[in-house]
């Protein structure tokens, strides 16, 4: 590699604080007019930390030239992976290369946006630069913002939130069947206070009904016993009159025995005295 590419290296490591920060990039377009080349990208939105990172590269060129390409990986807090070779040919204007360049994301990766640098280097004659008056191969590279990666960390921590998640929607339902369950139960207690006011009403009113006639019994056992009295009174009288009858009725007998013996003894005197 030319010292460009060692220059161009530094400074992305210098950016990568910055670059730590930024989304995740959608398909997009490379050009390099001068060249004749262009460059097709496509990552993937988010992957986890231990997981593959696929980026697809597509090649075209409006002329014949030989290429050599190699990617590195740039994640966490300034990892640089090693520089891997994921293309060596030739590319035509009837040729189209698609090359797949995977990465395995260390599980130890921290969150953050993985960066994945791609250095061409033309591999013919004609593609010559001069650098300080050195004559080198020439070079073009550049830098995607691919995939935003999710540490071990951040999965279990995510992981712990889908659960909490999980367990605060069962509480809400637990909750919204609390509430209908206090619900129901408010209205049993409306209900029970109803009929209990409704009971009470009716033990008032028998408690009336029965001091009622608890007082009609009181005067009608007076009553009765007075009447008691009176036909106790009534049979002393009776009684009384019994014996009354009883003796005038003995002294009509005797009166008229004695009648009927006076009558008797006037008869036979009368008889004796006309005989």
């Amino acid at each position: 590699m030319g010292k460009r590419s060692l220059l161009l290296w530094f400074c992305l490591l210098l950016l990568t604080l910055y670059l730590s920060s930024a989304a995740s990039c959608e398909p997009y377009t490379v050009s390099y007019p001068q060249a004749g080349l262009q460059t097709s990208i496509s990552v993937p939105t988010e992957v986890k930390a231990g997981s593959d990172a696929t980026f697809t590269v597509t090649l075209s060129s409006e002329r014949s030239l030989d290429v050599v390409v190699r990617v590195s990986y740039i994640y966490g807090r300034g990892n640089v992976s090693g520089w891997a070779e994921v293309y060596r040919g030739a590319l035509g204007p009837q040729r189209s290369v698609e090359v797949n360049c995977t990465f395995k994301v260390p599980v130890s990766a921290e969150t953050g946006p993985l960066i994945m640098w791609v250095y061409l280097e033309f591999a013919g004659e004609e593609d010559r630069e001069i650098v300080a008056g050195e004559e080198y191969y020439a070079d073009w590279s550049f830098i995607v913002v691919g995939p935003y990666v999710v540490s071990g960390e951040d999965l279990e921590r995510e992981e712990r939130v889908k659960e909490l998640n999980e367990e605060l929607e069962a509480l809400k339902r637990e909750r919204k069947s609390l509430v209908r369950a206090v619900d129901e139960l408010s209205l049993a207690i409306d209900n029970l206070t109803r009929q209990l006011e409704a009971a009470r009403q009716r033990e008032a009113e028998a408690r009336l009904i029965s001091e009622n006639l608890e007082g009609e019994l009181n005067n009608t056992l007076r009553e009765l016993s007075r009447v008691k009295e009176e036909l106790e009174a009534a049979k002393a009288e009776n009684e009384e009159l019994s014996r009354r009858v009883t003796f005038l009725m003995t002294a009509v007998f005797v009166v008229s025995v004695l009648t009927a013996l006076l009558l008797a003894m006037y008869l036979k005197v009368k008889r004796k005295c006309a005989g």
